[in-house]
């Protein structure tokens, strides 16, 4: 029987590098309904990308370890790369609404 890498592995970007490295980057990786009624598709290598992409984006805005990242999408793709990069690149993803995103932001 082979251990999760979740056991195997001190932190969960650390149990996901494992697990991007041990698949196919055109193995399906999340589906989701889309506004149009068709449904989205990504797969492991898509993911590795935009996450790669988000912690690039993030690294440019000078953001350190345990800054937090605010996060407001309709898209349901972009939130779960983003959260991911987050986790990664150890941020804090704090997720909110996109339409209740203004009313928190004029909050803070």
């Amino acid at each position: 029987m082979n251990e999760s890498p979740l056991l195997a592995s001190s932190s969960l970007s650390q149990a996901l590098a494992q697990v991007r490295a041990a698949t196919r980057p055109d193995k399906l990786w999340l589906t989701w309904p889309r506004e149009d009624g068709r449904t989205g598709a990504m797969t492991w290598g898509e993911a590795v990308s935009r996450i790669d992409l988000w912690g690039g984006l993030f690294a440019g805005w000078n953001l350190g370890r345990g800054d937090r990242v605010l996060l407001a999408s309709r898209d349901d793709a972009a939130i779960a790369t983003a959260v991911l990069a987050c986790l990664t690149w150890g941020f804090n993803a704090v997720i909110v609404d996109p339409g209740d995103a203004a009313p928190v932001l004029a909050a803070t």
